[in-house]
């Protein structure tokens, strides 16, 4: 039997009740389609993310192709799935994150 250290199980603990609270969130992935990675830098990616919607959190590295944006309202991700848009002359496809969007439409919070 193996234990969960206090600090694990504080930490899901804190993520259930984030999103009890605020209800679900909204992730994508971003992967650069075409253009130079390493031209693309972090400041552009929030800045572009963030005129979309109020973000959580952003994952990316500088010179990566890719990269995950977390909203927080799932409504501004779902809007977004599947676009391609171009930021700092490089082209970003935005994905489905599978794991947290549902391909089917449910019904909208408030």
């Amino acid at each position: 039997m193996s234990l969960i250290s206090r600090s694990h199980l504080l930490s899901n603990l804190d993520a259930e009740l984030s999103s009890v609270l605020h209800g679900p969130s909204g992730k994508v992935n971003f992967t650069i389609q075409s253009g130079e990675p390493s031209g693309l830098s972090m400041k552009d990616v929030s800045s572009f993310f963030s005129s979309l919607g109020k973000v959580d959190s952003i994952k990316y590295v500088r010179g990566k192709s890719s990269g995950i944006v977390n909203f927080y309202k799932e409504s501004v991700a779902r809007k977004i799935i599947n676009k391609v848009v171009i930021i700092n002359g490089c082209t970003i496809h935005i994905l489905q994150c599978f794991s947290d969007l549902s391909a089917y439409p449910s019904p909208t919070r408030s």
